[in-house]
């Protein structure tokens, strides 16, 4: 059973994807958006040979967003566009970029679920409270842990510490 709230029109656009329903379901308290792109073909060249491409088909992809409720789901089902070169045949899906790399979660989610971790969650508690798989979780977690040693190196090598850590490792000693 759909909410009553369907009724009313939202419409809100995410980069070049407009929104052109948004549906709530009553029960459950999922939300569902419909997301489609506007973007022209008009001045779009060919990455490989410089021609302009056409549009010949489209992409669909379901991504899962920050939820509007606790306990629910939110989402988003994007249709993007596929792109041909008539020149050399070469084709190309229009890029996604509110989806974080290599898994179906919008960055936003990727970020609340970061802030989960931050505060010491444990990666299945997370998972039961947003609903995404515990391997998606991993990886965004796994992500932004090799950013911040990355930056923890820097900071200490800045302060002189990895040449005494480089030192004192087996093979100098």
């Amino acid at each position: 059973m759909l909410s009553a709230i369907n009724n009313i029109s939202i419409s809100f656009k995410i980069q070049q994807f407009l929104c052109e329903k948004v549906e709530i379901d009553e029960t459950t308290r999922e939300v569902r958006a419909l997301l489609k792109s506007e973007e022209e073909t008009k001045g779009l060249i060919c990455k490989e040979c410089g021609h302009q491409v056409h549009i010949y088909d489209t992409a669909d992809v379901e991504l899962k967003d920050m939820p509007f409720y606790a306990d629910s789901k939110t989402t988003l089902r994007v249709i993007s566009h596929r792109y041909r070169c008539p020149e050399c045949g070469e084709t190309y899906t229009e890029p996604v970029y509110f989806r974080y790399a290599g898994t179906r979660v919008t960055w936003r989610l990727a970020d609340f679920i970061e802030k989960f971790l931050r505060a010491n969650m444990s990666i299945s508690s997370v998972s039961k409270i947003t609903g995404v798989h515990w391997d998606t979780i991993r990886k965004i977690h796994k992500e932004f842990m090799d950013v911040d040693l990355k930056l923890r190196e820097k900071e200490l090598k800045e302060q002189g510490y990895m040449l005494f850590i480089t030192l004192n490792t087996p093979e100098y000693c």
